[in-house]
């Protein structure tokens, strides 16, 4: 079979098959090579209409961004700090089962209220993260261990967020402390408040940063000392990777804007480079390379 990379091909590759049927249209073999060929085709045409990706539209290097900025709605506490530390709400009742935890993030969500507690970043073992929900009286309605979610038994959790449309969970759990877990690192989780169960797991190596979920996307990065960095965009349904964006050092803030009606990524990265991604919901995809 033709190999179809552009419109261009796909002409050709149809006017192929057109002759090909012409000049053997006795030949029943033929006649239905010719139809899974055109069947291929329509395929070709659908996956490029509907494809979903990044592409860079500006770069500005080392802080020099002009009027372009940034409002840190997601990482208040600052781009240099790897976790995201927002405590919102003070007087939301603590669990138990949370005694010698720290509350680390603490706001409002959809359903109600959110805390997340984790174990002190000076601790030696990062055992224990644990995320209560309460309803819109600010009762607690229920608690999970993200990492039994996960299916870890150590590991770092950087980020939990909510999504009001799915009623999911999405939370990452970095390799760090992970030891002997290290090549399942650095995977997000989508976790189902409806269904009570995990929905999905990202690749591994693809989050130990701050998540953020916005429209039908969750955005991530990857990067650190000795490694390749990268941002990332999901499908928050099934966690399939549409890009895949190398950037010069790991990004440690995003967020979305939404400029005349069209949503573009800002990320900034460890030299305070500001990366800005134009978000394709249509369109031709160029290709995405695979991790090494």
């Amino acid at each position: 079979m033709r190999k179809i990379s552009n419109f261009a091909d796909l002409k050709l590759t149809i006017l192929y098959n057109v002759r090909a049927k012409s000049a053997f249209q006795n030949n029943s073999s033929t006649m239905r090579t010719h139809k899974l060929f055109a069947l291929a085709a329509m395929l070709t045409v659908g996956t490029i209409a509907n494809a979903q990706y990044l592409s860079l539209k500006h770069k500005r290097y080392d802080g020099k961004w002009g009027t372009e900025s940034m409002t840190m709605s997601n990482k208040p506490n600052g781009n240099s700090y790897r976790l995201r530390e927002e405590v919102r709400i003070t007087d939301l009742p603590r669990p138990e089962g949370t005694d010698g935890l720290q509350l680390f993030i603490s706001e409002k969500i959809g359903i109600g209220y959110q805390a997340f507690y984790r174990i002190p970043t000076a601790s030696p073992n990062y055992d224990k993260f644990m995320l209560a929900l309460h309803d819109n009286d600010k009762q607690l309605v229920q608690v999970l261990d993200l990492l039994q979610i996960a299916g870890e038994s150590c590991g770092e959790v950087v980020d939990v967020r909510h999504d009001g449309e799915t009623n999911c969970i999405y939370f990452n759990v970095t390799g760090l402390g992970m030891k002997d877990h290290e090549a399942e690192a650095s995977r997000i989780y989508c976790y189902s408040l409806d269904k009570a169960r995990l929905l999905w797991k990202s690749e591994t190596f693809t989050s130990n940063d701050i998540i953020v979920v916005d429209g039908d996307y969750v955005f991530s990065s990857y990067g650190g000392s000795f490694v390749k960095d990268y941002v990332f965009m999901l499908d928050k349904r099934s966690g399939k990777r549409f890009a895949q964006m190398l950037t010069r050092t790991a990004v440690e803030n995003m967020e979305v804007k939404h400029v005349a009606g069209k949503a573009m990524l800002y990320a900034v990265d460890y030299n305070n480079t500001l990366y800005i991604y134009d978000i394709h919901t249509t369109g031709t995809a160029p290709a995405v390379k695979t991790k090494k």
